[in-house]
This record gives structure tokens, sequence and C-alpha cells, in this order.
């Protein structure tokens, strides 16, 4: 009877709710104007995330700098990070704000995504160049953020 019950349970269930990563919602993303426009960008900061998990052998520590990530993304598709808006150029400016906007439950053994929301604007007009929001779920809240954040800019 117990090896009858145990296929039953994981077919009830769905395989997917073993691996939570296999639940996750697709990103909604929204580009409205290319990001290759624009040079550099301005990014809110952010405070750093710190997870720990502990394990048989004693366990782990990961760390994420959300604005950091957002700026190693954007560096790869050759948009630079600076610090204060510059008096010339504006038009090539571009403004990133960043927020975890949910959590959701998913999967089974308490497994759950972290949402997050970015939005690009142009500095001189405001006008929307690229709005998302994506999930993500790793082995901590750190990982569940970066992913989300990879997720999220990968429509740029």
């Amino acid at each position: 009877m117990k090896r009858l019950i145990l296929p039953l349970l994981l077919a009830l269930s769905g395989c997917s709710s073993i691996n939570p990563s296999g639940d996750i919602l697709p990103p909604e993303i929204n580009s409205y104007i290319p990001i290759d426009n624009y040079s550099f960008v301005l990014i809110n900061e952010s405070e750093t995330v710190n997870s720990a998990v502990a394990n048989e052998s004693g366990g782990y520590t990961r760390t994420v700098d959300p604005d950091e990530a957002i700026a190693g993304v954007l560096l790869k598709m050759g948009v630079i990070r600076i610090y204060e808006t510059p008096d010339t150029n504006l038009d090539k400016v571009a403004l990133v704000s960043y927020g975890v906007s949910g959590t959701r439950n998913i999967g089974l053994m308490g497994a759950y995504s972290q949402e997050v929301t970015i939005v690009i604007r142009e500095v001189n007009s405001t006008n929307l160049i690229y709005q998302c929001s994506a999930e993500g779920i790793g082995s901590t809240e750190a990982d569940d953020i970066r992913n989300a954040i990879s997720s999220c800019l990968s429509g740029l």
C-alpha cells in the first residue's frame, strides 16, 4: 500500500511542484525604447540582501546588491552606471528604479519565490524605456532576487 501512495501523491501534485523553479511564472516585460539609445544610467541604490542557509556541514551565506546586479547587466549592453546627473547629454541618460514587489508560495516543502519590478525611464522626459516584473527562486533570498533581476532584464 505504501508503494502506491507515494506515486499517487506525486501524480496528483504534479512533478513540477517537486522542483519549484519549474513553477516560476514568465516575466512580464514591456519594452518601449531600445536600451542602446542610451549611454549612461542612474540607478537608485538599494540595500544589500544577506541570506544564510544552515545544513549538516555548517551552512553558507549569500549576498546580493540589487543595484549592482542591475548595473552589471546593463554594462554588458554598453550602458555605463553613473552616480550623478550630468549637466549635458541628458538625452543619453536613463533612470532605473527597482523594488521587491512580492513573494509567492510555490512547490512543496515551503518554497517561495521573490518578485522584483524594474522601471527604466528617460531622465529628461520621464518617458518609459522599459518596465518588467519577474520572479526568481534559488537556495536563498539573495539567490531569488539575483535570479529575478536576470529574468526581468532578459527582454533588453
